[in-house]
């Protein structure tokens, strides 16, 4: 740990929590959903943060929010339904007005199921643009965790135009705003999932997924989706790039990429190392 580090009470360092996979979390499948997967990461993530003294609500009032803009998952093995896991998460690093957060997934045995690392923007809701940490606001960072994606860097190849699957159109629905009325980060998993063609869905496993997210959306807005498939060495590569429109111009708002394999257990390098 840094010198210069402020040390908190060890308690405070990381979460974990016991979870049992209900039939209301799985798909046809049996998995857990991939959405409902980052609704508990989030949960959990607001959960550390109120142990923290990070509250959401006193924080709106005041126009500012840490904004999830990145996320990395590896999915080891599946999930199932009624199974008793343990979810953690744990602070890895903050610079600037960046924030970045870890959360592992194990089973009763300890073995773990899924890695996962967030990048989060503390932002000033009106400007759209960083704010510095408030008074009071205290993020421990905890090294002791160890994690395949401690030094995961969010990038996110691009599509290739040769490997366009399918367009199309929607429009956001009032199901899919929350709290903070714009689209839940979740509800783009879904969005995602929608894409893949039921033959991949139904006879491959969801391995490992990166997320970008660009700009926010609203209820009753207009989202193009282009989709591309590609067939890799590890998979079946499948990208989703979502947009909206801005008078005749699209905008794009996330881009998810997902990589379908064989077989049900996946095996990740660990990520290179960071720049400091």
């Amino acid at each position: 740990m840094n010198s210069q580090e402020q040390q908190y009470p060890p308690e405070v360092y990381s979460l974990t929590r016991e979870y049992t996979v209900t039939y209301t979390d799985i798909d046809f499948n049996g998995n857990l959903k991939f959405s409902q997967l980052l609704n508990i990461f989030q949960n959990i993530s607001i959960a550390h943060g109120n142990m923290l003294g990070i509250f959401i609500f006193p924080l709106k009032a005041l126009d500012l929010a840490f904004v999830i803009t990145n996320w990395r998952i590896v999915f080891h093995k599946p999930v199932k339904v009624e199974q008793k896991v343990n979810i953690t998460t744990w602070i890895r690093k903050h610079k600037g007005s960046w924030l970045f957060r870890n959360y592992k997934v194990v089973d009763e045995n300890g073995e773990i199921l899924i890695d996962a690392a967030a990048q989060f923007l503390f932002m000033d809701l009106i400007t759209k643009k960083p704010a510095e940490f408030i008074e009071g606001i205290i993020n421990p960072v905890d090294r002791t965790i160890d994690s395949i994606l401690l030094k995961e860097k969010f990038r996110i190849p691009k599509p290739r135009k040769e490997n366009l699957y399918s367009e199309g159109k929607f429009v956001t629905g009032k199901s899919e705003i929350d709290f903070s009325m714009h689209i839940n980060n979740s509800v783009y998993t879904d969005w995602a999932i929608n894409q893949v063609p039921m033959e991949i869905y139904e006879n491959k496993f969801l391995a490992d997924t990166r997320i970008s997210y660009r700009k926010e959306c609203k209820y009753d807005e207009e989202i193009s989706v282009k989709t591309y498939i590609n067939e890799t060495d590890e998979g079946t590569e499948i990208i989703s790039v979502f947009s909206k429109f801005n008078g005749e111009k699209q905008i794009m708002v996330a881009q998810i990429n997902t990589l379908w394999i064989d077989g049900e257990s996946y095996t990740c390098l660990p990520t290179d190392e960071e720049d400091e």
